[in-house]
C-alpha cells in the first residue's frame, strides 16, 4: 500500500513537471496540473459525499413521509402511539391487571386455607 502511494506521488509530481514534447522535464512547469489535482482529490469527493448523504436524507423523509401516510398518522404525532394503539395497550394492561390481582387473590385464600 505505501509502495502504491508513493508511485501515484511520483505520477502526479512528473505530470506537474512535464514539459513540451522532446524536452526534459522543469520542476513546476505545469501548475495547471496541480490545480486539476487538487480539484479532482479534494473538491469532487466532497461533493459527491454531499450529493450521496442528501439523497439518503431524501429517502428516509419519502419513507417517513409514506409510514405517516400508511398510519394515518400527521407529523406531530410521530413517535406517539396513535389513539387505537394506546386503547389497546391499556385494554391490555388492564385486563393482565385484572387476572394477576385474581390470581393474587386465589394465591392468598389458599395460604390462609392451608394455614388453618
Amino acid at each position: 500500500m505505501l509502495l502504491n502511494i508513493v508511485l501515484v506521488n511520483r505520477v502526479l509530481q512528473h505530470s506537474i513537471d512535464a514539459t513540451f514534447e522532446n524536452r526534459g522535464p522543469q520542476p513546476g512547469f505545469n501548475p495547471q496540473m496541480a490545480i486539476f489535482y487538487v480539484v479532482y482529490f479534494i473538491v469532487f469527493p466532497f461533493f459527491f459525499i454531499n450529493i450521496f448523504v442528501a439523497l439518503i436524507i431524501i429517502t428516509f423523509q419519502e419513507q417517513g413521509e409514506n409510514e405517516l401516510v400508511d398510519h394515518e398518522l400527521d407529523k406531530n404525532q410521530v413517535g406517539v402511539a396513535s389513539r387505537r394503539q394506546i386503547r389497546t395497550t391499556l385494554l391490555y394492561s388492564s385486563l393482565f391487571t385484572i387476572i394477576m390481582t385474581e390470581k393474587k387473590r386465589k394465591r392468598q385464600k389458599n395460604d390462609n386455607n392451608n394455614k388453618k
